[in-house]
């Protein structure tokens, strides 16, 4: 009966028999909760009647399944994930304790053999990618000072966070997964009825304005890039990432289909030679491999940055670093470039 039960899930989650999410929703659930999901969304009542339970323990095990990550949200109520990769972000997202060692390594196996193809298409919209990446606070501000052209809110990572009501913070489940960096989990912000959900099952932390802008700052020190989903309104979550552990940027890069799952910014990095000293600084910083340095004509040894425009996704992490400040964004894209209002496709999960 219990493996009837599983099999059923996977199906539900559009990964009929897949062996490795049999394996991670037997370490994860009883057969009974199981039997409940199968049932979900539904009124407690009516749950307690179908399954001859009573409605209090019915309604405690909804609560103890949403807070372990294994519920989401619907617009017919709380209802299983749609699919494994919904799974992944609500259960791996989770506060640690909750959060099995033995299970995260099955998604990672299950990433490395199966997953990163699937998720190399996840993100790809029928009019354009789903995700988009925002530039650097720094990098904008290097920008404005010499220029008069327009920074739309939804393309400032600041602007963002001070125009949100509810804000949080919680962990990135793609780091927790892959384990092979040494960023910090919890950077992942959640913005408003996000934020707002995260905090009911609770899998976050409330923060202030400030508190959330300390989080940006930090992630952009060190290196990660921001990113939201491609639209302006509403954004309700705000991503900082590295390609060795990001899902959407790691199984697009593994793939080649990373202009196809991630839009670039409206910007592109330039270099100012006379002013570059080839520190390597940048290079180290960029994470899509868009910058080499270049011997100069002429000399043997000297080294100046060069950046691969087609490479380039214009979110400014080779500024943040960059003392004689050799390396500016351009604005090459037009405001209509960001898709008005939401996308034609429904918002994935991611965060």
């Amino acid at each position: 009966m219990s493996d009837d039960v599983f099999n059923k899930l996977t199906e539900k989650m559009k990964s009929p028999n897949s062996k490795y999410l049999l394996s991670i929703l037997r370490k994860t659930i009883t057969p009974e909760e199981g039997e409940l999901l199968l049932e979900l969304p539904a009124p407690s009542a009516e749950l307690a009647k179908k399954l001859h339970k009573k409605e209090g323990v019915i309604i405690n095990n909804i609560a103890s399944l949403l807070k372990r990550g294994l519920l989401m949200e619907s617009s017919q109520g709380l209802t299983l994930a749609r699919d494994p990769i919904s799974l992944h972000d609500t259960s791996l997202s989770t506060f640690p304790e909750l959060s099995d060692p033995e299970v995260n390594k099955i998604w990672k196996e299950w990433y490395e053999t199966e997953w990163s193809k699937e998720a190399s298409t996840r993100w790809i919209g029928t009019e354009g990618p789903l995700i988009r990446l925002i530039p650097t606070t720094k990098s904008l501000n290097y920008f404005t000072r010499n220029s008069s052209a327009e920074i739309f809110p939804y393309e400032d990572p600041q602007k963002i966070i001070q125009m949100a009501k509810v804000l949080a913070v919680g962990d990135c489940p793609c780091r927790r997964m892959m384990a092979n960096c040494d960023h910090p989990l919890d950077v992942c912000l959640y913005l408003d009825d996000r934020a707002e959900f995260a905090l009911s099952r609770p899998s976050a932390r409330k923060l202030s304005v400030d508190e959330a802008l300390a989080v940006l700052d930090l992630s952009e020190e060190l290196g990660l890039v921001n990113f939201v989903f491609n639209k302006i309104s509403p954004l309700l979550s705000m991503c900082h990432c590295c390609s060795e552990a990001c899902v959407p940027i790691n199984s697009a890069m593994k793939y080649g289909t990373l202009y196809k799952q991630l839009a670039k910014t409206r910007f592109q990095a330039e270099v100012n030679e006379d002013a570059c000293t080839g520190c390597q600084l940048c290079l180290r910083r960029c994470q899509f491999g868009a910058i080499t340095m270049e011997t100069i004509p002429g000399t043997k040894k000297k080294l100046k940055a060069h950046i691969d425009i087609e490479k380039c996704w214009g979110c400014g992490q080779c500024i943040q670093k960059c003392k004689p400040q050799a390396i500016s964004l351009k604005l090459i894209r037009p405001s209509t470039y960001i898709p008005s209002g939401k996308t034609q496709d429904s918002e994935t999960s991611m965060m």
